[in-house]
């Protein structure tokens, strides 16, 4: 079975992800309307940022925008453009809309290990709206190890 979306045939339930951003808003009817990076990387007390991409509508403009962290049953809000920040995070969570851009920008700083996870940037109701997943994973850091050798050229 098959169901009409735009100008092409897909079978019913299908998704198409697009490699890269750009496609996502050259075609809005076939992809979440929502998008952003799949997974950032911080360093452990260190920050990150995420942008994520909405469909520029008059509706959407003026939409909540919101930064939650999934659990196994809902999503619980961190940030968003009400002005909620949820306890913990008052101080290093904070969520820009740039609506003339279509986009809005979460910043985490203070990262802990605490904060590996899975998060969704959305619009609108955390149960009802157009959202896109994030994971987010916090590096204790690599240690860099130089050796170095010097080479001793020994002639006979």
């Amino acid at each position: 079975k098959t169901q009409r979306r735009g100008p092409a045939m897909l079978p019913a339930g299908a998704r198409v992800r697009p490699a890269h951003p750009t496609l996502s808003a050259a075609l809005p009817g076939f992809l979440n309307p929502v998008f952003g990076p799949r997974e950032v990387t911080g360093l452990l007390g260190g920050s990150v940022t995420v942008k994520c991409f909405y469909p520029q509508t008059k509706v959407n403009r003026h939409d909540r925008k919101y930064w939650c962290r999934e659990s196994t049953r809902s999503c619980q809000t961190i940030v968003s453009s009400n002005g909620y920040t949820a306890a913990g995070y008052q101080d290093r969570a904070s969520i820009i809309d740039y609506p003339e851009q279509s986009l809005f920008q979460i910043n985490i700083s203070q990262l802990a290990l605490g904060d590996r996870g899975t998060y969704r940037c959305g619009l609108g109701l955390n149960s009802r709206a157009l959202s896109f997943q994030v994971k987010v994973d916090v590096s204790e850091g690599n240690s860099l190890r130089l050796s170095c050798f010097r080479h001793l050229n020994h002639s006979s």
